[in-house]
């Protein structure tokens, strides 16, 4: 199987063209990569064991927009639409394994602020 943990960094906007409606814009981007040369060891049990190298690329992004509605500062409706990628790419000496995939959903929910 594969797995990610990925570091991202993010960036949203929101307007107000009226006092209880608000657009908003968010995205996030992440990357990373890891190397491990070959010839590493550990340790198991007192026995010296040799680790495979392996080499893995992770990447994601994600989008989100929509707008929300507030009623006295306290209750309201909010939509949207996310749009979302991750690629992750995994390579040892005996096998290449690579995931990438988008999926988009559109939502609706209640807003309660406190």
């Amino acid at each position: 199987s594969l797995e990610a943990l990925i570091p991202m960094i993010g960036l949203g906007i929101s307007l107000r063209p009226v006092q209880p409606f608000e657009i908003f814009l968010r995205g996030r981007i992440g990357s990373i990569e890891l190397e491990r040369k070959e010839g590493s060891y550990r340790r198991r049990n007192g026995q010296r064991e040799q680790i495979k190298p392996f080499k893995r690329e992770q990447s994601s992004l994600e989008l989100d927009a929509g707008f929300s509605f507030t009623f006295d500062e306290t209750i309201g409706l909010i939509v949207g639409a996310r749009l979302d990628f991750l690629e992750i790419d995994r390579q040892t000496e005996d096998q290449h394994t690579r995931f990438e995939g988008t999926s988009s959903t559109l939502y609706a929910g209640l807003l309660l602020q406190f």
